[in-house]
């Protein structure tokens, strides 16, 4: 599995868009899809959100969070949110690709940016929102990608997992996403 190709046809396929403004609206919100390599093999950034948060306690994840009127654009909440979550700083030039928004049952409407880098620094995640910052290889998640029968079969749902942790919902469904590219 060839990581820059990957990235190559994402790339192509999805370029940085970056709103001059955006409206308020609690429901909109912004992950940061970081793809790198480790031990020469193409791994994602995932999290075990914290067990003590309101919404979606103990779920797998992108770092990301819902936007706030003081974020100057989507990319900003999904930048903002990855240093707050799991200490990587990055900046705008380090995102390469905006990924298809997916609209989540919670009614989020959650903008997927993407990044590319060749190495992660040690990473530190914070006690209040995450419990487990996860590297996980492309290939095992991939492999596993299934239906969510959980759902109507009209409804695009998607289920992987790694180890023990289920990923599913719009995190399982942008993985799916770029799982198409290879």
């Amino acid at each position: 599995m060839n990581l820059e190709l990957i990235m190559s046809r994402l790339v192509s396929e999805h370029p940085v868009e970056i709103e001059n403004s955006v409206t308020p609206h609690p429901q909109l919100a912004a992950v940061l899809v970081t793809l790198f390599h480790k031990s020469g093999k193409p791994h994602v950034l995932l999290i075990r959100r914290s067990g003590n948060l309101r919404s979606h306690a103990g779920e797998i994840s992108f770092p990301g969070g819902v936007y706030e009127n003081a974020d100057e654009s989507l990319l900003n909440t999904a930048l903002r949110e990855t240093h707050e979550e799991v200490g990587l700083e990055l900046q705008e030039e380090n995102v390469v690709g905006r990924l298809p928004t997916v609209f989540t049952l919670t009614e989020f409407n959650v903008s997927p940016f993407l990044t590319f880098q060749v190495s992660l620094p040690r990473l530190k995640p914070n006690p209040g929102e995450v419990d487990e910052i996860i590297e996980a290889p492309l290939a095992p998640l991939f492999s596993t990608m299934q239906r969510d029968v959980g759902f109507r079969p009209e409804q695009d749902m998607w289920e992987c997992w790694f180890r023990e942790h289920r990923i599913w919902g719009a995190t399982a469904r942008i993985l799916r996403h770029i799982s198409g590219y290879i």
